[in-house]
Formats: structure tokens, sequence, C-alpha cells
């Protein structure tokens, strides 16, 4: 019963990267990601999470963020808010609340790397949190300098911007995946 466990946090330490400066890498891209799109972080984190087991992640209020049932209720609701934000009278991402939960999205992810890595919760928050914050300003002022140099349509820059997403989101899942 005891060596169960001791295998799968052995498995983890193979399935995140090894070093730090990966690990924080990856807090931060997922954070940037949280910054663009609220849900495709926890979606990509909890996908990641979920095929692989962490002791330490498992071991604390986190757990839920490796379950198959959390990856795929982030997956219904990022392509939900991919939906939303094609409409006309969604609010922008600098807005406060917009701001706000795109900054608990961030500190969400990087909390849960970190951990599944026995790493500190809190930098990852932090590198989270940070990043999420900066992207969201780049990413709300860089949509709407394309929109306004470009003249191409709203929601087709959104698109373009949801196509980034979704490769930064397969990117980091192949860093996390990487042995």
């Amino acid at each position: 019963m005891i060596i169960e466990p001791v295998n799968k946090i052995k498995k983890i330490t193979t399935y995140m990267p090894s070093d730090q400066s990966k690990v924080f890498l990856q807090a931060l891209g997922m954070g940037a990601m949280a910054g663009i799109r609220t849900f495709s972080a926890p979606v990509t984190c909890a996908h990641i999470l979920s095929h692989r087991y962490s002791g330490e992640l498992g071991a604390s209020r986190l757990r839920f963020m490796q379950s198959g049932v959390a990856a795929n209720v982030f997956k219904i609701l990022a392509i939900g808010e991919l939906i939303a934000d094609k409409l006309p009278f969604t609010a922008n991402r600098i807005r406060p609340l917009s701001l706000t939960a795109r900054c608990l999205s961030g500190a969400l992810v990087g909390a849960a790397i970190y951990k599944s890595v026995s790493g500190n919760l809190v930098v990852g928050a932090a590198a989270g949190t940070g990043a999420a914050l900066i992207s969201s300003f780049v990413s709300f002022y860089l949509r709407k300098a394309i929109v306004d140099k470009s003249q191409l349509p709203d929601p087709v820059v959104a698109i373009m911007e949801d196509l980034f997403v979704i490769a930064g989101g397969l990117s980091l899942n192949c860093i996390g995946n990487a042995t």
C-alpha cells in the first residue's frame, strides 16, 4: 500500500519539468493564457494534471485540478468563453471583474503546477497572477491595435487570438509531458 503512492509520486517527476526554471516558465505561460482567455489556463493545466498523478497535489486542496471531471468542466467553460468572447456585449478583459477572474485563474494554475512538483504554491500563484495581469493588458491593447490598423472585424481578430491561445496550450502540454 505504501509502495503504490511512492511510485505515483515518482511518476510526476517525469511529467513536470525537472528544474525549477521550466516549472516557473510553465506557470508564467499558463498565467499568460489566463490573461487572454480566463478558462484556457485551467483547462490546459487540469488536462495535464489529470493524466499524471501527484501525491503532493493529491494531498492538497488543489487536488481537484488532477481530476478528469475538473478537466472536462473546464473544457466546457473554455468553449463557452470562446463563444461569448465574440458577442458584442461581452465586457472587455481589463474591466475589474474580468481582470480579477483572469488573475484568479492564473493564480490557480500557477499554484497547482508548483504544488504538483512539491514547490511553493505561493510562488506559483504569484507567477500565474503576474503573468495573467500583464497579458490581460497587453492582449487587450494588441487586439485593439490590430483591429484598428488592419480594419479586420473584431471577431476575426478574436478567432486569431483563440488560435494563438490554443497553440500555447498545446505547447505547454508538450512541456508538461516532457520527460
